[in-house]
């Protein structure tokens, strides 16, 4: 009898063992959910077109137009414990200069990066999305969110290029 009690509560540590294992996955799916929306509250209001100016360091060029458009987007975050790929909300934006008609000569595909506590902002080119015929290579932003505005700096891969200034437009 005692062997019979023995293996009844043997076959039941599988099961026991799954539940367990099920509760802890719905409780990372809770809080991966809970993280997305977070991420999504935070990133949305940031979305939208902005247009202002690029103030160049060196006094005897002129200052040039530009675009900022500020997506929501999804990036890749790794895969869960069934090999599955995981997403998660991303900023990203695509840096145009408007007085250049060249499509490539200075557009930048960007990843961006915020600090929420300090309304920091900075945006680095995507490697590889540097188009052909662009002359500045790799360009960095790095500024702060002023009520619907970023203001800061832009640099290129070999020099600070200069002052940002934009206004969210839509």
């Amino acid at each position: 009898m005692k062997r019979l009690v023995k293996l009844s509560l043997l076959s039941l540590i599988p099961l026991l063992m799954a539940c367990g294992i099920s509760s802890e996955n719905e409780g990372t799916s809770q809080r991966e959910i809970r993280d997305r929306d977070n991420l999504k509250k935070l990133y949305f209001p940031l979305t939208g077109e902005y247009r202002g100016v690029v103030e160049p360091t060196d006094r005897s060029t002129p200052q040039y137009p530009v675009q900022i458009n500020m997506i929501l987007a999804e990036e890749s975050a790794g895969t869960d414990e069934y090999g599955r790929e995981k997403y998660r909300p991303a900023l990203r934006a695509y840096f145009k200069r408007l007085d250049v008609q060249d499509i490539g000569i200075a557009d930048y595909f960007m990843k961006v990066g915020l600090i929420a506590e300090t309304g920091e902002i900075y945006m680095t080119s995507v490697s590889g999305t540097v188009l052909p015929g662009n002359p500045y290579g790799f360009l960095t932003v790095t500024a702060q969110v002023v009520g619907n505005g970023i203001i800061g700096t832009v640099g290129n891969n070999s020099a600070s290029i200069g002052k940002i200034s934009v206004e969210k437009v839509k």
